[in-house]
């Protein structure tokens, strides 16, 4: 293989990354900022489920390139983690520790209405409407009834390409969407 040919498969992985992280950090300002206060524990599952329906409705293309392992209180994603920190660091997202349990961070979105892509205001819209009325309880047990959690031992990271070949390649319902 050429020097050229591994610099421009390098130089096209980067592209995708950078794209993938640029659809990270709007999936998170468009959560926060349509929440008053959003726990982490919250937005790594709103993420997590994000991540989930646009595999599905990309036929199997990851949204964010995050990895993400059962936890405790539901998926966790340490890029999704990490990012939010970052954004945290600007002026736009507020992240606060609680007065509850000083480990548990609360995120607001101060700035004004960014502009969003239409596919990723209308994932916003969709996670938005499937989580409206449920309890952080309530959505944590949604998330751990998905394939992916099930199917995972804690801190082992999830397979993606495992659900889009359990569902997305046969076109059959997750049982999560039993849920609905």
């Amino acid at each position: 293989m050429s020097k050229n040919h591994t610099k421009r498969v390098n130089a096209e992985c980067r592209d995708v990354q950078e794209g993938q992280n640029e659809k990270l950090e709007l999936l998170i300002t468009g959560l926060i900022k349509r929440h008053q206060f959003l726990s982490e524990y919250r937005l790594q599952n709103l993420i997590y489920l994000a991540e989930l329906l646009y595999l599905e409705r990309t036929d199997g293309n990851s949204l964010s390139g995050a990895s993400y392992t059962p936890y405790r209180y539901g998926s966790y994603s340490e890029e999704v983690r990490n990012t939010v920190e970052s954004l945290s660091n600007e002026a736009n997202i507020i992240s606060e520790k609680t007065a509850y349990n000083n480990d548990t961070h609360i995120y607001r979105y101060i700035g004004s209405d960014p502009n969003h892509p239409e596919k990723i205001e209308s994932l916003v819209n969709i996670v938005m409407s499937l989580s409206r009325h449920k309890c952080n309880y309530d959505l944590k047990e949604w998330v751990k009834s998905t394939y992916l959690f099930k199917n995972t031992d804690y801190d082992d990271e999830m397979e993606l390409s495992a659900y889009i070949e359990q569902y997305v390649a046969k076109g059959s319902k997750p049982e999560w969407k039993k849920l609905i």
